[in-house]
């Protein structure tokens, strides 16, 4: 009876291993044997064979016993675990599920505001809580149509590279469909405008949703790289179209006093769609592949369609005066004005093109190809870079009113372009000799990207103060200046992506190219102060009259 339990744990061990050296199952196990007696008879390791079993403290054991009752022979089955393996995996659950409860925090959040608002404005005929709903209502319309793009930030990068490399051009082109994302959306802003004026902003920001989510779910298809650039584009078109009409329609429904919250909507509705999107869609890639992850995306704009059509009331028609000729005119005009003016051209080039270049050159496109380099799994890669949302929400406020107290936004951008290069900088040493490839990177990499989104949060908001208050905004109106600041400033999304890509082509695609960008923009960040630094020439003194 004990030769055939034997027999059959041998034959048990003899299956089991032939399908681990073949698929290379149960990669977590360290070691597996066969004890009789407590003595190694087969083991995977066979410097054991013949002898006693001696415990190591730093693995886990599990022992299957397979021994007969009225037989004195012990026999046993064993794995070994490694608890570094257990904790990992522990860990890598304990992360995925923070990342899972912050998503759902801000979609639950947004959908509770939406049915308490609701649920008060039937009840009232207040005028202010109807324009609080109505500023409420709008918020997961916006939320959910950067939410599904975001759902494909984790990975779209390398998918774009095999894209590229499967139509036989170079991985160069990965950036092609980034950049055509972002010169869409730009593009699209002054006919969305004008289009506002004439058929209100609901059904622009119909319109719009098409677009966005129509771009998204085609990339489903089995396409080429060009294809997928102009899918990109048409997604770019449909989300500049959609945040003119979100823009208008707050415009139409918010009271005076409450149009600075209804611009919040905005700054937060994008911030929490890249933190609850990177997060949700870099776990779904993992059990559905990219093209599940699409498809999701296709039905979430299909369900914020419906949202709008049913829940979003329509606004007013303005009578249209303007055309987009006109309108081109007239931005043009502007840009005229504003390209002489020194204090306008180095707050862009030295402060706000680099942030937008870096949230889409660096953090959207380079870091996930960086992170995915260096064997990040994917939902690593969409929590890494939603560290980067979360540090925007947690400085913007802080940032915006100690603007508001001090009236000094230059220091602000100042510091904010420091710590953006600092964080940069400290991104270029993962994987260096100074912080390893092990858990020390991870840390370095984690705090960087923070750093940044902190950063950011000291100059989206304060850049636009810092250009409402110089001279050329006193001399020609503060509304012409920041239009056309908002304007020029699409260019570093447009360029971001692009300028990566030739660094990589030109320099190996390595994380001391982003430590490179950093440096630059600590220079930058010096230019911006530079005449602060600069001795003053001492002023000469009238000699007292007689």
């Amino acid at each position: 009876m004990t030769s055939s339990n034997f027999g059959w744990a041998s034959k048990i061990w003899t299956g089991s291993t032939a399908r681990s050296a073949n698929s290379s199952l149960n990669s977590e196990i360290s070691e597996a044997a066969v004890l009789v007696d407590n003595s190694v008879e087969i083991t995977t390791d066979s410097r054991r064979v013949g002898k006693k079993w001696v415990s190591d403290p730093s693995n886990f054991e599990y022992r299957l016993d397979l021994s007969a009752a009225d037989k004195p022979r012990y026999i046993s089955l064993l794995t070994t675990v490694p608890k570094s393996v257990v904790f990992e995996q522990v860990a890598r659950s304990v992360k995925n599920f923070a990342a899972l409860f912050i998503a759902s925090a801000f979609l639950s959040g947004l959908f509770l505001q939406v049915a308490a608002s609701l649920q008060r404005a039937r009840g009232s005929d207040d005028q202010n809580t109807a324009s609080d709903a109505g500023l409420v209502i709008i918020k997961p319309a916006y939320f959910l149509a950067v939410f599904l793009d975001s759902l494909t930030y984790s990975f779209l990068p390398k998918f774009m590279q095999e894209t590229a490399a499967a139509s036989g051009v170079s991985v160069g082109f990965a950036s092609a469909p980034f950049t055509a994302y972002y010169l869409g959306f730009a593009l699209s802003l002054i006919p969305a405008g004008v289009l506002c004026d004439r058929r209100g902003a609901k059904p622009v920001m119909l319109l719009g949703l098409v677009l966005a989510a129509g771009g998204v779910l085609a990339l489903a298809l089995p396409l080429g790289i060009w294809e997928m650039t102009a899918l990109r584009a048409i997604a770019g078109i449909g989300q500049g179209v959609l945040l003119i009409g979100v823009q208008s329609y707050i415009l139409a429904v918010a009271s005076p006093e409450k149009k600075t919250q209804g611009a919040a909507i905005i700054v937060f509705g994008f911030q929490a769609a890249l933190i609850s999107g990177m997060a949700l869609g870099s776990l779904m890639v993992n059990f559905l592949g990219t093209k599940g992850v699409f498809l999701i995306a296709g039905g979430v704009g299909l369900a914020t369609l419906i949202y709008c059509q049913f829940l979003v009331p329509g606004t007013d028609r303005k009578t249209a005066t303007t055309s987009v000729g006109a309108a081109v005119k007239k931005l043009t005009a502007d840009l005229k004005k504003v390209v002489t003016e020194l204090e306008f051209l180095k707050t862009l080039f030295t402060i706000g093109a680099p942030a937008k270049a870096i949230l889409t050159g660096v953090v959207t496109f380079a870091l996930p190809l960086i992170l995915g380099q260096a064997g990040y799994r994917p939902e690593d890669i969409g929590q890494v870079v939603m560290l980067y949302g979360l540090g925007v929400l947690a400085s913007s406020g802080y940032a915006s009113r100690f603007v508001d107290r001090t009236k000094n936004a230059e220091m602000v951008l100042f510091v904010g372009a420091i710590m953006s290069g600092v964080g940069l900088v400290m991104v270029g040493f993962m994987g260096s000799p100074v912080v390893g490839n092990g858990l020390l990177s991870t840390v370095v990499i984690v705090a960087a990207v923070l750093i940044v989104g902190l950063a950011h949060g000291f100059i989206n908001a304060p850049v636009v103060s810092h250009i409402g208050q110089t001279a050329l905004a006193q001399r020609i109106g503060a509304n012409p200046t920041t239009t056309a600041y908002r304007f020029l400033e699409r260019g570093g999304h447009i360029t971001g992506p692009l300028l990566l890509s030739q660094l990589f082509l030109f320099w190996g695609q390595g994380p001391y190219v982003i430590g490179g960008i950093g440096m630059a923009v600590v220079m930058f960040g010096l230019l911006f102060v530079g005449h602060r630094l600069l001795p003053r020439p001492a002023r000469l003194q009238g000699e007292p009259a007689e």
